[in-house]
């Protein structure tokens, strides 16, 4: 086995590992900061935060990291793959996201009855945290699956120095940890749109077919959203407004993008 093959093994290995590190730097700051009567409630909204993420994700990149490795070895379709599986996995993850974010203080309430107030404060700054991050998540697999291990390595090395910088500062200055949470949502927003921005750079996606997808995705998520924020307003019961978001999703879906109604049944 030649050092070619072994090498994007190795800069995977060392990615996750800078991926895990960079990852801590937040419960560094909120313990340091905040001590641990605030790191409870602070991890707990986390891991609640990103369960649909860790549960979501991995099926969405079983599903496509074979076609996507088969199609960049034959040079054959692979904007196409890309942007049709990234487009159907915004189509399902933003909504979801959106309505838990919508009734995240009802799912607190029966998940931890007695520690519901002390997460909700944390939970609605790190559902989008969440989102941004699976979003991240799912462009890394498409950049490992066309050959870019060495390009997310030295991203994720970008990405220690730089969160371990902002904690020191942070540190220094005593920030408030609401100001703290929004700065991550920026933070992890502008990364993810370079990530963005750097992998259709990269597989030469037509604009015009980019521009039509992103227009039919707008249309979609902004006639669901805003339906599923009327729903809510109008019917108080959060069971019924699963069933009222669910029947709208596939409404909309149909009536927006009858090819993608059909590609996610």
């Amino acid at each position: 086995i030649s050092i070619n093959h072994i090498r994007p093994s190795i800069h995977n290995m060392a990615s996750q590992i800078l991926s895990f590190i960079q990852g801590q730097y937040d419960t560094l700051l909120i313990l340091l900061l905040f001590g641990l009567q605030t790191l409870g409630p602070y991890n707990l909204a986390s891991e609640f935060s990103f369960l649909l993420f860790s549960k979501i994700n991995p099926i969405f990149s079983k599903a496509i990291f074979p076609s996507l490795s088969k199609a960049n070895k034959q040079l054959s379709q692979l904007d196409k793959i890309i942007l049709s599986s990234f487009t159907s996995y915004l189509y399902i993850i933003i909504p979801i996201y959106f309505f838990i974010w919508l009734h995240a203080e009802f799912i607190l309430n029966l998940a931890y009855p007695n520690k519901a107030s002390e997460i909700n404060i944390f939970v609605h700054y790190f559902l989008i945290i969440a989102l941004i991050k699976a979003i991240n998540n799912i462009l890394t697999t498409y950049l490992l699956s066309i050959g870019f291990s060495k390009w997310i390595l030295h991203w994720n090395v970008l990405l220690v120095v730089s969160n371990y910088l902002i904690c020191t500062l942070f540190l220094y200055f005593s920030i408030d940890i609401i100001i703290f949470l929004k700065f991550n949502i920026i933070y992890a927003f502008i990364f993810t749109v370079l990530g963005i921005i750097f992998l259709f750079k990269n597989i030469s996606v037509s604009k015009i077919r980019l521009l039509n997808t992103s227009l039919q995705l707008t249309k979609f998520l902004s006639l669901l959203i805003i339906t599923i924020y009327a729903n809510s307003l109008l019917c108080e019961n959060f069971y019924l407004n699963s069933l009222l978001a669910l029947v709208s999703f596939f409404i909309i879906l149909y009536l927006i993008n009858h090819q993608k109604f059909v590609q996610l049944l």
